[in-house]
């Protein structure tokens, strides 16, 4: 967000109980920060029976996110970027890769409806963590 200090270590936010605490880490800053961001839609939904018919619902009423995003735009909560990128969790990094491995990231990433750069970062994630 333009003018914002990213470096900033302590930010006053809502504790669990309500009243003002500081939030000393990254990942406090970055709850506060999507907490800050939340629109609550004054548009109500129906209640769904599965995550399908959720999923079928809303493409069929197209006017319920076109008025959450308008009432997101009058709150001043629409922005650009991740609040994980705003307040530094991640790091932009260049890498090589063949265009072999590269066609196959994208191919695959087109295939489970993700952006590659997105898909790579998830495998990078789940190889890490499974050789932890």
């Amino acid at each position: 967000m333009p003018g914002r200090n990213n470096n900033v270590a302590r930010k006053q936010v809502a504790g669990r109980d309500g009243f003002p605490s500081t939030a000393s880490t990254k990942e406090d800053l970055l709850r506060a920060e999507i907490t800050a961001r939340a629109v609550v839609p004054k548009m109500k939904h129906p209640k769904f029976a599965n995550e399908e018919e959720e999923a079928a619902w809303y493409p069929a009423h197209p006017e319920y996110l076109e008025a959450f995003f308008k009432q997101a735009e009058e709150e001043g909560k629409l922005g650009h970027g991740t609040a994980a990128r705003i307040l530094g969790l991640t790091k932009p990094v260049t890498i090589r890769l063949s265009h072999e491995d590269l066609a196959k990231s994208r191919a695959q990433a087109e295939k489970k409806g993700l952006r590659y750069q997105t898909y790579l970062k998830m495998l990078l994630h789940e190889a890490l963590a499974h050789t932890e």
